[in-house]
């Protein structure tokens, strides 16, 4: 039984209440959407409006003063008085001056909110951005009324720009663009490679990555300043890890990024499990791998032990992106077989086309994944995902029919978008080829009729061919040009690669519709043809000792055979030895002629076994009779 309150000495009443206080629920601190200077000032500017009082008393600068202190503190979207207070403001500003000066500090004070802003500053914001482009306008001139000229003004302008594109109020993408060509001209870039700090310089990084892009002119510079020797040892680990991020971010393959990572080459030890989880992810955004990368599989498997199954399931999609198979590396066998025991921490369509890039079949896993598929609670399957399980599938000649018309079906709800979808039209119709060559689980007819049609539909949709407008480099050029001195002198149906499964195609741009021997005498000439292939980098898996080529290039070439297209691939390392055309010209004909060796042999082989297919008919039709 208690003892009654007044019992109970002052000391141990307190050291009850200070306990019960201890084991009481903490309850978060929520802040008002608005202070109540922002209610006194909207209720005076309301009173203005109506004809109560004098609207020339409510200064600007106390305005400024007012939505500087309540900004900050903003939770939520902006109420109704926050956005009567912040368009008087605009009004103040728009009559009171023409000052880039005020515009900026107007733009910082937006920047400044607590929380993202809504379409009501949309106005304020793109006026603002228009009298800063002036100003720059005369900055870039050098004359003397520019109120920017100075670098710090211009890399604070930057850093505003990225903050409000945090808030949900993007400037106009020409002002941060106008911004930095400014700070590359000749009166700032010279002063920013020797005067500024290391912090300025990463924040001005940053903020062209938060803004999303960034003109050539201000990668080339940052190139420049981080190039130097010392400059990036100034930066602490973290910031060096986000620089990675963000210049992966740019897309910026310069000496920026090398003299990143050989500053935390010198450091791997230190740098944590997320963090190189973030560099992976940073390195495969852009299709790079440094040696950095390799330090990461030599520094011991402990490391991936502190992952979660989802995190180690994506550093595993990394590699896979990387086209990343190192022979003989005991991290990533253990990653592997990690990733496919731990299967409820991955999610099965991203781990079948991951084990589909790597070349790397596990039949646990696929069983997994068409379980997934045919499950009624499933969720609804995006376009992109469904076209890789089905060239995942495609290229392992595995599943049911079922789980092809579930996927088909999922792909005709996007038929609108597919068109314009290349990678997804590509993936699609090699599966559409693999059905028509034999390279699948079953046949075709085996699948119901409203995905037959799908698949037919996708036959005759158009393709470009790539070779006409990926990126030339010179040896590939060389190639060409050979390559037409041998097809005029010797043999007429020679082209020049890489290539995409719609290759064949009749120059008027008829489909092709089945592989006999009548129709178009110009198909014909196409479907049997040798192709040469320059294998470029990206057709190898990176990390292998062998030059293996990865299943992407694989299934192309196993493809493009299908359809009576003999595929010669031409060595770069060969290529560069050679140093006349007398030479390469030599190479090429011996390429050509034993693909066409290749080639005669296919065509023999498939026409004896149609004959053995005929006899097998008619042996089978006499014994009936």
């Amino acid at each position: 039984m208690n003892p009654a309150p007044s019992q109970v000495p002052r000391m141990a009443r307190r050291r009850l209440a200070a306990a019960a206080g201890r084991s009481a629920a903490v309850h978060p601190i929520t802040l008002e959407a608005d202070t109540p200077a922002v209610r006194e000032l909207a209720g005076e500017i309301r009173s203005a409006t109506a004809g109560q009082g004098e609207q020339h008393r409510v200064p600007l600068l106390r305005i400024h003063k007012v939505l500087e202190d309540a900004l900050p503190k903003m939770r939520g979207p902006p109420s109704a008085d926050m956005q009567l207070v912040l368009k008087h403001y605009h009004h103040k500003l728009y009559l009171s001056t023409d000052s880039s000066s005020d515009y900026l500090a107007a733009l910082a004070l937006l920047a400044s909110s607590g929380d993202r802003l809504d379409a009501s500053v949309e106005d304020m914001v793109k006026q603002s951005s228009q009298v800063l482009m002036d100003n720059l306008h005369n900055a870039s001139l050098k004359k003397s009324t520019a109120e920017l000229a100075s670098l710090d003004v211009l890399l604070n302008a930057l850093s505003i720009c990225a903050r409000l594109h945090l808030r949900g109020c993007p400037p106009p993408d020409a002002l941060p663009r106008r911004i930095a060509n400014v700070i590359c001209k000749e009166q700032f870039a010279d002063k920013f490679v020797s005067e500024v700090s290391p912090q300025d310089a990463w924040t001005m990084l940053r903020s062209l990555a938060a803004i999303g892009s960034a003109p050539p002119a201000a990668l080339f510079l940052l190139d420049r300043y981080f190039d130097r020797e010392g400059r990036i040892a100034q930066l602490p680990r973290v910031k060096v890890v986000q620089m990675v991020e963000a210049l992966c971010m740019l897309r910026s393959r310069g000496p920026a990024l090398q003299a990143v990572c050989d500053q935390l080459a010198t450091q791997v030890v230190k740098i944590t499990p997320q963090q190189r989880l973030a560099l992976l992810r940073s390195f495969a955004a852009i299709n790079v791998a440094p040696n950095l990368l390799y330090l990461f599989l030599g520094s011991g498997r402990r490391w991936r032990l502190k992952l979660s199954a989802s995190n180690q399931a994506e550093m595993l999609s990394a590699f896979a992106e990387l086209r990343f198979r190192p022979r003989g590396s005991a991290f990533f066998k253990d990653l592997i077989l990690t990733v496919l025991r731990g299967r409820p921490g991955a999610d099965p369509l991203r781990l079948c086309y991951d084990l589909f890039l790597l070349d790397m079949f596990d039949e646990p896993s696929f069983k997994r994944l068409e379980t997934t598929i045919n499950s009624p609670q499933r969720d609804k399957i995006p376009l992109e995902e469904a076209c890789r399980v089905l060239a995942s599938l495609g290229y392992f000649c595995y599943g049911q029919p079922s789980t092809y018309d579930t996927l088909l079906a999922e792909v005709a709800r996007f038929e609108a978008s597919l068109y314009q979808n290349r990678q997804c039209l590509v993936q699609l119709k090699s599966l559409e080829i693999g059905f028509r060559i034999g390279h699948s689980a079953f046949p075709i007819s085996n699948l119901s009729p409203s995905a037959q049609q799908t698949l037919l539909r996708v036959r005759h949709a158009e393709v470009a061919d790539l070779s006409r407008d990926a990126a030339p480099t010179g040896w590939t050029q060389d190639i060409r040009r050979i390559a037409g001195q041998v097809c005029n002198r010797t043999y007429f149906n020679i082209t020049v690669g890489p290539f995409l499964v719609d290759f064949v195609r009749t120059s008027d741009g008829t489909p092709q519709t089945k592989l006999d021997q009548g129709g178009d005498e110009r198909l014909q000439a196409v479907r049997q043809c040798v192709a040469l292939e320059p294998l470029k980098g990206q057709c190898f898996y990176r990390g292998s000792d062998d030059s293996e080529l990865t299943s992407s290039s694989k299934y192309r070439h196993l493809l493009l055979r299908g359809l009576g297209i003999e595929v010669c691939p031409v060595s770069r390392q060969q290529w560069v030895g050679m140093t006349s055309d007398a030479e390469k010209v030599h190479y090429l004909r011996e390429v050509v002629t034993e693909g066409m060796a290749r080639l005669k042999d296919r065509r023999k082989e498939h026409a004896r076994k149609i004959s053995q297919m005929k006899w097998q008919k008619r042996v089978h039709a006499r014994s009936v009779s």
